[in-house]
């Protein structure tokens, strides 16, 4: 059969034809391209998009944060205590026993221009307590509160209970990035006088540290939480265990001399911790600077 008979009988017309001599003149190309040392350049690759964790930088990373019970100290002591310690440049500042200190706060964030104040309702004494970021090298992505447990029945003579209920608490947080990583840092008030008096107190205060512990496991990011604990390491009843079996703990004698007071890190964390002198009132401040290798 002839090649004109061919295309008629398979019903090619003349425009495939004349691709048919296009492929075969480009593949004659090609060859010779091959034949003299030509290399053709891969495809470029398709980038993937950027995690979370690729955006941060690995190496050493360093934050310091303080956590302070406020009490019941006046209002013109406090400004003067909070701009002290703002004095001394923490990434994070914790605060509990503020719930009636909104005003008071704004005022020390206004005359403190380089932190924000972080106090939302997000609940009923949700407001207890309050967190203060430092603008310059902090970048702040979010905040919450995370809500640990409800008003619940406890023995007469809890401290801070009214009429032997004791109010909801919480966890409040920020999540942050200073230094090239990104770090959660939490703020509570745990039920005072479980040591003392077991019964429901230490039942819901045993809870509390339980549902801690549970909100640290959920974290992505470099987990800190800091607070008044109202529990000593290495009490028989062992109240900080549950968080003791995740976390490090940072504390220093803060409430007489008792270390009730902390800040928890990652177990591989290094770092300093220290109780500041010269705060009055019934507790202190506690500063512990941090360096983790990511």
């Amino acid at each position: 059969m002839t090649w004109r008979k061919h295309m008629q009988r398979t019903g090619t017309n003349g425009s495939t034809s004349r691709r048919i001599r296009l492929l075969a003149s480009t593949a004659a190309a090609a060859a010779a391209l091959v034949g003299s040392g030509f290399t053709p350049a891969a495809a470029p690759a398709t980038a993937a998009p950027a995690t979370s964790q690729q955006t941060e930088r690995a190496g050493v990373h360093s934050i310091r944060v303080i956590t302070y019970n406020v009490g019941d100290k006046s209002a013109p002591t406090l400004r003067a205590q909070l701009s002290r310690l703002l004095d001394r440049k923490p990434a994070v500042l914790g605060l509990q026993e503020v719930a009636d200190r909104k005003d008071l706060l704004k005022q020390v964030a206004r005359a403190n221009p380089g932190y924000r104040l972080f106090q939302k309702d997000y609940g009923p004494v949700s407001r207890h307590n309050a967190i203060l970021v430092r603008k310059r090298g902090v970048t702040v992505l979010d905040d919450g509160a995370k809500l640990l447990t409800e008003a619940a029945n406890v023995e007469k003579g809890t401290a801070g209970a009214k009429d032997g209920i004791a109010a909801r608490k919480w966890v409040n947080w920020v999540r942050i990035k200073t230094d090239g990583l990104r770090w959660t840092a939490g703020v509570v008030h745990l039920v005072a006088s479980a040591e003392r008096l077991g019964g429901l107190t230490r039942k819901l205060h045993l809870e509390q540290v339980a549902r801690c512990a549970a909100w640290w496991k959920g974290l992505k990011s470099e987990p800190l939480l800091m607070g008044d604990f109202n529990a000593t390491l290495g009490h028989r009843y062992n109240l900080l265990e549950k968080l003791r079996d995740r976390a490090k703990p940072w504390t220093d004698e803060s409430h007489d001399n008792r270390a009730i007071d902390y800040v928890w890190s990652k177990r591989n964390a290094k770092g300093t911790v220290k109780a500041l002198d010269g705060f009055g009132g019934d507790h202190k401040p506690v500063q512990v600077d941090l360096t983790v290798t990511r």
